[in-house]
């Protein structure tokens, strides 16, 4: 009976294959302009404010980010649902300074983008890449000229 007791953990032990290789990838929202802006994400599906992800970029550099990881390797051109999963939402409202606001979108259901494209958040081809798996959006000017106002009720 100890012989076998003995022998568990050594079955265990040489059973245990190594660990899936893991890749992980950083995305990160920077705020350009010298304006407040407040990013506020939604999940579309549920109609809930994902407070974790409600941040204030302040200023000039302030900076938003989240990591993904997964089993298989990365493509950056056709996962578009890696964005909303970094986030953990499918809609964003970006609020500039309480004045403007614009709305971006992913429609899971037909994985498709709210316009503009070219600067919608959560389409991966936005993102520039500045190495060690990190990939980096700026909000500049173009995303405030692109908001409608709201004048100061922009919730």
């Amino acid at each position: 009976m100890r012989k076998l007791l003995l022998l568990i953990p050594l079955f265990i032990l040489f059973n245990c294959g190594p660990e899936a290789n893991k890749f992980k990838r950083t995305y990160i929202i920077e705020n350009s302009l010298n304006r407040t802006v407040e990013l506020k994400f939604y999940d579309r599906r549920t109609d809930e404010l994902k407070s974790r992800n409600f941040n204030i970029l302040s200023g000039n550099q302030d900076r938003l980010q989240g990591t993904i990881e997964q089993t298989s390797p990365f493509n950056q051109t056709s996962d578009k649902a890696i964005l909303s999963a970094v986030f953990g939402a499918d809609s964003l409202s970006m609020i500039f300074d309480n004045t403007n606001v614009a709305t971006q979108v992913f429609y899971t259901s037909s994985e498709t983008f709210s316009e503009p494209l070219n600067r919608n958040v959560f389409l991966n081809t936005n993102y520039e890449a500045i190495g060690n798996d990190r990939f980096l959006f700026k909000i500049t000017e173009k995303d405030y000229e692109n908001a409608t106002p709201c004048n100061g009720d922009c919730e």
